[in-house]
């Protein structure tokens, strides 16, 4: 019975093996590491078929021709668990050739001599069982090849411990963890136990097999692996669980026996069952105590992420607020995460670009300001929707993208780039450096991480539309403010300017002659209805903006003509003017009036931020994408060539939060200023299609960029229409 249930072991081992086998190379069949492992199980197929037919004859003649078959396939076995390291060490075939070129001779002569009588000399059979072995030198020459590959396997598995990743490292901890297993586990069933007088266990010696390639297997297979110390967590746990259950089983089926002797099998049965019965029962209402404190002690830093992400969804949804949410975001990840340093990068539609939102670890100034949506990670990300690790990028080394993915890597300091997707679109990358202890990101973190960007894409995307709604009612209420205004008080208010006017061109003549104290009181009311005239069409302009009369014209022009306007004040206030610009003239399709109402409201706020003086610098330059000495009217419809405007001062600079709301309506610092010059210098540039940015440094100046096409995309219908 012993043997059969043994035999029947071996069918199951070899069935297993052979599918484990076939399973592996079917996942990647052009990959040396799963062809190789493919072959090594085939090998242990071979092997352990021997076994069975040492197991299956031996009862009825001498097996000593399959004891030779054995020691020969276990040769095969050695050989190509060897080549398996070798490949998997190095990652491909190639540079392992020239050790196949050594070990596969050396194998087909030792399979060869295995199967002579230089390896088993005899065995001395009688009555059904084996009495003797008799081994020749080929047995010792066998020994020494054996622990030949055992060292080369160990050297070249440590050389790519110390030079690999940290996956690759992972791969070869399941490895070793699988060896470490089957071998204690043949170390019980073929020495400890036999020893203790349980000689029957040997036959299950050969289950280690199984453990050891299934470790190997789940290596090779799974590229982000579970997190080992889970795995060694649960076996401890369920090791513990098992031999709770053995001792009771145990105790139940040899101590109710033992402590009545006097009933019979079928009675003793029958109390067995019931005592195991109402233990089962006895146990129901710790079953959820149990297994909540054998998962918090196996996935004790999955509760924490879990935890984490919990208090997370309940306050990212509370937050509408945009600054407020990607700092919840940034703080909330690097706070699971446990890395050394990290980066968020938003998308920026009016740049087109990447901007860096947070940052931590690293200082700002070490990162690129923006990235391309062309880069490397950002395309990988955008086309595959998930994570990409740095050390993944083995799988794509024989590609053209793999130099480029990990230079950007470097460049940007992470070891995992993760997506912010909104309707299939990347809305932003969040950049994890290392964690603590350089521990690598496990199967487990990637789904925390997908889980919480996935929550965060959707607040983002909220945010946003509320942003949109706040903008949406704001410009509406100025919409009806200015209509109110233009007729509540513009009629009333040309009456008062058209009556102090007269009077003080009354009081200029020969009839009489006005108070000199009155004339400066009349002057003064006729400044401030002026102005308030000006605040009027201004709200008007903002409110109900009047469409751009696009036509050809000389940036270069209207800035000068700006320059010339505002020549007087400059001088007055000591600022020195330096004009970076050449004489060419840059022609574009545009509204010159409003384009001179952008300079002037830049121009004159720069001037205000010098009281004490400074220096006022401007530049334009023409970024084009063709050849200019063939600039006609076709080229430039269908160019993409972009003026650049640079206005920079060296005066008192702005603050984060002036800068957050710069271009807002009614947002103003000046005591007499009105907050409505730069939101119309926002609107006029977005109907332009142009960017316009901010770079202030508190107390050191302030510089904006102004970047509009030559030819707007609103513009090109009206020009093409004229052509």
């Amino acid at each position: 019975m012993t043997i059969d249930v043994n035999r029947l072991l071996l069918v199951l081992i070899i069935l297993t093996t052979f599918s484990v086998g076939i399973y592996v190379q079917l996942k990647d069949r052009r990959s040396a590491i799963n062809t190789s492992f493919n072959i090594m199980a085939m090998t242990i197929v071979v092997w352990t078929f021997c076994i069975f037919m040492i197991l299956t004859l031996w009862q009825y003649t001498n097996p000593i021709i399959w004891v030779r078959a054995a020691y020969s396939a276990g040769t095969l076995m050695t050989t190509s668990f060897t080549i398996f390291s070798l490949i998997f060490s190095y990652g491909e075939l190639r540079p392992v050739k020239k050790f196949m070129m050594v070990l596969i001779p050396l194998c087909i002569f030792m399979a060869i001599l295995s199967m002579t009588n230089y390896s088993v000399v005899s065995i001395d059979y009688e009555d059904g069982k084996i009495k003797n072995v008799v081994y020749g030198i080929g047995n010792i020459i066998w020994a020494i090849f054996v622990i030949s590959c055992l060292i080369v396997i160990q050297y070249f598995l440590i050389s790519k411990w110390r030079k690999g990743n940290k996956i690759e490292r992972l791969k070869i901890k399941y490895m070793y963890l699988g060896i470490a297993i089957a071998t204690t586990f043949m170390l019980v069933t073929n020495i400890t136990l036999p020893i203790l007088g349980f000689e029957k266990a040997i036959g299950y010696g050969p289950v280690s097999i199984i453990i050891m390639l299934g470790f190997i297997a789940y290596s090779i297979v799974k590229h982000r692996l579970m997190d080992i110390r889970i795995f060694i967590r649960k076996g401890i746990v369920y090791s513990v669980l098992m031999a709770i259950v053995a001792v009771v089983v145990g105790l139940i089926v040899i101590g109710i026996p033992s402590a009545f002797p006097e009933l019979e099998k079928v009675h003793s049965a029958v109390v067995v069952l019931i005592g195991g019965g109402f233990i089962i029962f006895a146990m129901k209402p710790f079953y959820h105590d149990i297994k909540e404190f054998s998962q918090v002690f196996i996935l004790k830093d999955q509760y924490r992420n879990q935890s984490i992400l919990a208090n997370f969804s309940s306050s990212v949804a509370e937050t509408l607020d945009m600054e407020k949410l990607l700092d919840l975001i940034f703080n909330t990840t690097i706070e699971a995460m446990r890395v050394d340093n990290a980066s968020l990068w938003m998308f920026d539609s009016k740049t087109g670009l990447f901007k860096l939102a947070y940052s931590c670890g690293v200082k700002s100034d070490e990162l690129s300001r923006s990235i391309n949506p062309d880069s490397p990670i950002e395309s990988y990300l955008q086309i595959n929707n998930k994570p990409i690790a740095k050390d993944e990028l083995a799988k794509l080394k024989q590609t053209d993208v793999y130099d480029e993915l990990e230079n950007e890597f470097n460049e940007l300091k992470a070891e995992i780039a993760i997506p912010l997707m909104a309707n299939n679109q990347l809305i932003g990358v969040f950049y994890l450096g290392n964690k603590h202890h350089n521990r690598m990101y496990f199967e487990e973190d990637i789904a925390f991480l997908k889980a919480i960007m996935s929550q965060s894409s959707v607040a983002i995307q909220n945010a946003k539309l509320h942003k949109q709604v706040v903008n949406m009612e704001k410009l509406s209420l100025l919409g009806r403010l200015s209509a109110e205004l233009a007729h509540e008080i513009k009629n009333p208010l040309v009456t008062i300017k058209t009556a102090f006017e007269f009077i003080v061109s009354q009081g200029s003549g020969d009839s009489y002659e006005l108070d000199d104290n009155f004339k400066v009181f009349c002057n003064l009311a006729l400044g401030e209805t002026n102005r308030i005239d000006r605040l009027i069409k201004q709200l008007l302009m903002l409110g109900r903006p009047s469409p751009p009369k696009f036509e050809w014209c000389d940036a270069n022009k209207i800035l000068d003509d700006t320059i010339l306007l505002l020549k007087r004040n400059i001088e007055e206030n000591s600022i020195e003017l330096i004009d970076n610009r050449d004489n060419t003239p840059i022609e574009i399709y545009a509204d010159k009036d409003q384009l001179k109402q952008v300079f002037i409201n830049i121009t004159q706020n720069s001037i205000e931020a010098m009281k004490n003086g400074g220096k006022l610098e401007i530049a334009m330059t023409l970024d084009s994408d063709f050849d200019e000495s063939n600039n006609n009217t076709d080229d430039l419809l269908e160019s993409k060539n972009r003026v650049i405007i640079k206005i920079s001062d060296t005066g008192e600079g702005m603050t984060k939060e002036e800068l957050k709301n710069i271009f807002e309506p009614f947002y103003t610092q000046k005591v007499t200023g009105t907050g409505l010059g730069l939101a119309i210098v926002s609107n006029i540039i977005r109907e332009h299609n142009g960017i316009i940015e901010v770079e202030s440094i508190e107390g050191s100046g302030t510089t904006f960029t102004i970047n509009i096409p030559q030819v707007c995309q609103g513009a090109k219908m009206s020009l093409a229409e004229q052509i």
